[in-house]
């Protein structure tokens, strides 16, 4: 048995309603986002934990998580001008414990027409990952080089703000690109504190005790000389691998998001280390 603990499960929903300038005026965009990640430190798993026979040992949690922004019409451009545009995006993940498998899917749709749908699954090898890729069309690509995976790299900065450090560099590949990008982190984390406000109240009390640090991950385009990240993500971690408030910038404009449920799950089994 491999003994690793499931941290917490996100479930992201955005709706976003904004104004973006085209050669025709202002463009009113609708965008909604479903993005669900699976955080996992550690967890106790048997069998295919992907599909069947995951059984998480300690605590975890699941947290709904809703964002929403306020779009200002660009300078000049009437609001509502343009037609309407409605974009959904899915993105499901798993990751191991000992982050030497990774395999993640993600379905975008335009105007419910689907534009992307990608599933691969990434092996830890001697010399990277090798990414095996189901859809849009079957291929494997090897990456080489010192790249973690999502919930790895959250590990190694929750570690390093264990440690009084305040900036983490690292490559990192979450599936982005049709499964073939690995981007080029900087975090940069802030003093710890506790009692983050505008928690709910199960989270409260489930965090009580526990420290946060605001931390600000910064992915930019690998070996480019451009100094602007394609994304910024900042959101509270806690010591436990929780994640409060959030925000992700993409230059354009910016998702903000707020815990608004948070509910522990049960052990199943118990953990031997």
């Amino acid at each position: 048995m491999v003994c690793d603990i499931l941290v917490s499960c996100h479930t992201l929903r955005v709706n976003v309603r904004l104004l973006r300038r085209t050669r025709g005026g202002a463009q009113a965009v609708r965008t909604t986002i479903r993005r669900q990640e699976w955080w996992i430190a550690r967890g106790c798993s048997q069998g295919s934990p992907w599909l069947r026979g995951w059984r998480p040992c300690l605590s975890a949690s699941r947290m709904p998580i809703r964002c929403s922004r306020i779009a200002r019409a660009p300078r000049g451009s009437p609001a509502g001008e343009g037609p309407s545009v409605s974009s959904e995006m899915l993105s499901t993940s798993w990751e191991d414990g000992s982050a030497a498998a990774y395999r993640f899917k993600t379905l975008s749709r335009q105007q419910d027409e689907v534009k992307s749908d990608v599933d691969a699954t990434a092996t830890r090898t001697d010399t990277g990952l090798s990414v095996k890729i189901a859809k849009p069309r079957k291929a494997t690509v090897e990456l080489t080089g010192k790249i973690l995976l999502p919930t790895e790299h959250l590990q190694r900065v929750i570690a390093a703000a264990k440690a009084g450090e305040t900036v983490l560099e690292a490559r990192v590949f979450d599936g982005s690109d049709d499964g073939v990008k690995v981007f080029d982190t900087l975090a940069v984390i802030g003093r710890a504190a506790k009692d983050e406000p505008g928690l709910p109240e199960a989270a409260k009390v489930a965090l009580a005790g526990h420290t946060y640090h605001q931390t600000s991950v910064s992915y930019f385009e690998p070996g480019g000389s451009d100094q602007t990240p394609d994304y910024v993500m900042s959101f509270s971690l806690y010591d436990n691998g929780v994640i409060g408030a959030l925000s992700i910038d993409y230059n354009d404009f910016v998702l903000r998001g707020r815990m608004e449920q948070f509910e522990p799950l049960k052990a199943s089994a118990p953990c031997d280390k």
